[in-house]
Protein backbone atom coordinates (compact mmCIF):
# COMPACT_ATOMS: atom_id res chain seq x y z
CA UNK A 1 0.00 0.00 0.00
CA UNK A 2 0.91 3.96 -0.16
CA UNK A 3 0.91 4.00 3.52
CA UNK A 4 2.56 1.77 4.97
CA UNK A 5 2.93 0.89 9.29
CA UNK A 6 0.69 2.95 11.08
CA UNK A 7 0.58 2.32 14.79
CA UNK A 8 -2.54 3.59 17.52
CA UNK A 9 -2.41 3.22 21.42
CA UNK A 10 -4.35 3.73 23.81
CA UNK A 11 -2.67 6.45 24.99
CA UNK A 12 -2.48 7.88 21.33
CA UNK A 13 -3.40 11.27 20.25
CA UNK A 14 -5.84 12.34 17.40
CA UNK A 15 -2.92 14.99 16.62
CA UNK A 16 -0.77 12.51 15.83
CA UNK A 17 0.11 10.79 12.51
CA UNK A 18 0.23 7.49 13.29
CA UNK A 19 3.44 6.84 11.33
CA UNK A 20 5.63 5.80 14.34
CA UNK A 21 5.14 4.77 17.65
CA UNK A 22 6.10 8.01 19.01
CA UNK A 23 3.09 9.28 17.65
CA UNK A 24 0.10 6.15 17.50
CA UNK A 25 -3.28 7.53 17.15
CA UNK A 26 -5.89 6.50 19.73
CA UNK A 27 -7.84 3.95 17.96
CA UNK A 28 -7.84 1.80 14.56
CA UNK A 29 -11.48 3.32 13.50
CA UNK A 30 -8.87 6.55 13.04
CA UNK A 31 -6.59 5.27 11.17
CA UNK A 32 -9.38 3.70 8.99
CA UNK A 33 -11.01 7.22 8.50
CA UNK A 34 -7.85 9.09 8.24
CA UNK A 35 -5.79 7.63 5.67
CA UNK A 36 -6.54 5.13 2.38
CA UNK A 37 -5.21 1.90 3.45
CA UNK A 38 -4.81 -0.92 0.71
CA UNK A 39 -2.62 -4.03 0.43
CA UNK A 40 0.46 -4.43 2.15
CA UNK A 41 -0.37 -1.71 4.86
CA UNK A 42 -0.20 -3.14 8.44
CA UNK A 43 -2.03 -1.20 11.36
CA UNK A 44 -0.22 -2.23 14.27
CA UNK A 45 -2.34 -1.88 17.72
CA UNK A 46 -0.90 -1.62 20.72
CA UNK A 47 -1.57 -3.64 23.86
CA UNK A 48 -4.40 -2.49 26.13
CA UNK A 49 -8.43 -1.90 26.56
CA UNK A 50 -10.05 -0.21 24.15
CA UNK A 51 -13.86 0.56 24.48
CA UNK A 52 -15.28 0.91 21.45
CA UNK A 53 -18.18 4.13 20.90
CA UNK A 54 -19.06 2.15 17.40
CA UNK A 55 -17.95 -0.87 15.89
CA UNK A 56 -14.67 -0.82 13.88
CA UNK A 57 -15.56 -1.19 10.32
CA UNK A 58 -12.92 -2.05 7.48
CA UNK A 59 -14.97 -1.01 4.26
CA UNK A 60 -14.22 -1.47 0.26
CA UNK A 61 -12.27 1.63 0.45
CA UNK A 62 -9.72 -0.56 2.82
CA UNK A 63 -8.48 -3.77 1.87
CA UNK A 64 -5.96 -6.12 0.29
CA UNK A 65 -4.51 -7.89 -2.82
CA UNK A 66 -4.48 -11.73 -3.26
CA UNK A 67 -1.06 -12.19 -1.14
CA UNK A 68 -0.59 -9.07 -0.14
CA UNK A 69 -3.49 -8.41 2.89
CA UNK A 70 -4.35 -4.80 4.89
CA UNK A 71 -3.36 -6.36 8.02
CA UNK A 72 -4.67 -5.55 11.45
CA UNK A 73 -2.39 -6.72 14.43
CA UNK A 74 -2.88 -6.90 17.90
CA UNK A 75 -0.56 -6.79 20.67
CA UNK A 76 0.94 -10.44 21.63
CA UNK A 77 1.60 -9.30 25.06
CA UNK A 78 -0.68 -11.72 26.70
CA UNK A 79 0.78 -11.31 29.90
CA UNK A 80 -0.43 -7.78 29.96
CA UNK A 81 -3.90 -8.59 28.49
CA UNK A 82 -2.99 -8.35 24.72
CA UNK A 83 -4.99 -5.60 23.02
CA UNK A 84 -9.07 -5.92 24.39
CA UNK A 85 -11.44 -4.44 21.80
CA UNK A 86 -15.09 -3.75 24.20
CA UNK A 87 -17.80 -2.63 22.35
CA UNK A 88 -20.29 -2.50 24.86
CA UNK A 89 -23.30 -2.92 22.56
CA UNK A 90 -24.98 -5.93 22.01
CA UNK A 91 -26.81 -4.21 19.11
CA UNK A 92 -23.63 -3.95 16.83
CA UNK A 93 -20.48 -6.32 15.89
CA UNK A 94 -17.70 -5.63 17.66
CA UNK A 95 -15.83 -5.59 14.14
CA UNK A 96 -17.33 -5.16 10.70
CA UNK A 97 -15.81 -6.17 7.79
CA UNK A 98 -18.51 -4.82 5.11
CA UNK A 99 -17.70 -5.68 1.31
CA UNK A 100 -14.06 -6.36 1.30
CA UNK A 101 -11.48 -8.67 0.64
CA UNK A 102 -8.26 -9.74 1.95
CA UNK A 103 -7.84 -8.26 5.31
CA UNK A 104 -5.95 -10.54 7.87
CA UNK A 105 -7.42 -9.37 11.62
CA UNK A 106 -4.80 -10.93 14.08
CA UNK A 107 -4.16 -11.02 17.76
CA UNK A 108 -7.23 -10.03 18.99
CA UNK A 109 -9.59 -9.86 22.14
CA UNK A 110 -13.45 -8.84 20.96
CA UNK A 111 -16.05 -8.85 23.47
CA UNK A 112 -19.52 -7.05 24.56
CA UNK A 113 -20.78 -6.62 20.42
CA UNK A 114 -23.38 -8.42 18.71
CA UNK A 115 -20.89 -10.24 16.94
CA UNK A 116 -17.01 -9.99 17.99
CA UNK A 117 -16.54 -10.39 14.02
CA UNK A 118 -19.03 -9.43 11.65
CA UNK A 119 -18.11 -10.61 8.11
CA UNK A 120 -20.83 -9.45 5.18
CA UNK A 121 -19.77 -9.39 1.61
CA UNK A 122 -16.52 -10.30 2.98
CA UNK A 123 -13.92 -13.11 0.93
CA UNK A 124 -10.63 -14.56 1.18
CA UNK A 125 -10.40 -13.19 4.60
CA UNK A 126 -7.82 -14.20 7.44
CA UNK A 127 -8.55 -14.08 11.20
CA UNK A 128 -5.71 -15.60 13.20
CA UNK A 129 -5.78 -15.89 17.22
CA UNK A 130 -8.81 -13.84 17.59
CA UNK A 131 -11.06 -14.47 21.09
CA UNK A 132 -14.31 -13.70 20.80
CA UNK A 133 -16.48 -13.82 23.64
CA UNK A 134 -19.22 -12.07 25.38
CA UNK A 135 -20.97 -11.34 21.83
CA UNK A 136 -24.22 -12.53 20.82
CA UNK A 137 -22.36 -14.85 18.57
CA UNK A 138 -18.55 -14.76 18.65
CA UNK A 139 -18.06 -15.21 14.85
CA UNK A 140 -20.99 -14.49 11.92
CA UNK A 141 -21.39 -14.54 8.04
CA UNK A 142 -23.41 -13.21 5.69
CA UNK A 143 -22.48 -13.78 2.19
CA UNK A 144 -19.16 -14.75 3.42
CA UNK A 145 -16.77 -17.10 1.40
CA UNK A 146 -13.27 -18.63 1.83
CA UNK A 147 -12.21 -17.04 4.98
CA UNK A 148 -9.63 -18.25 7.17
CA UNK A 149 -9.71 -18.81 10.71
CA UNK A 150 -6.89 -19.97 12.38
CA UNK A 151 -6.19 -20.54 16.40
CA UNK A 152 -9.34 -18.67 16.90
CA UNK A 153 -11.74 -19.19 19.83
CA UNK A 154 -15.42 -18.12 20.51
CA UNK A 155 -16.05 -18.79 24.10
CA UNK A 156 -18.90 -17.42 26.19
CA UNK A 157 -20.95 -16.56 23.67
CA UNK A 158 -24.77 -17.48 23.61
CA UNK A 159 -23.48 -18.50 19.52
CA UNK A 160 -20.15 -19.61 18.39
CA UNK A 161 -19.72 -19.49 14.74
CA UNK A 162 -23.19 -18.38 12.62
CA UNK A 163 -23.91 -18.70 8.66
CA UNK A 164 -20.49 -20.00 7.55
CA UNK A 165 -19.60 -23.82 6.19
CA UNK A 166 -16.54 -25.18 7.36
CA UNK A 167 -14.86 -27.50 4.71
Amino acid sequence: GVVGDVYCSTTGNVNNTGFSTNSPLPGVQHVLDRYDLGAGDVIYVDTGYYVLTSSVTVGFADMGASGNPLAIVGSTTNANGGTVFDRQDSGSPVVLLSSVDYVTLQNLTLRGGSYGVQLSSAHNNRLENIKAWNNTAGFRGDTASTNYFLRCVAFSNSYGFQGFTVR
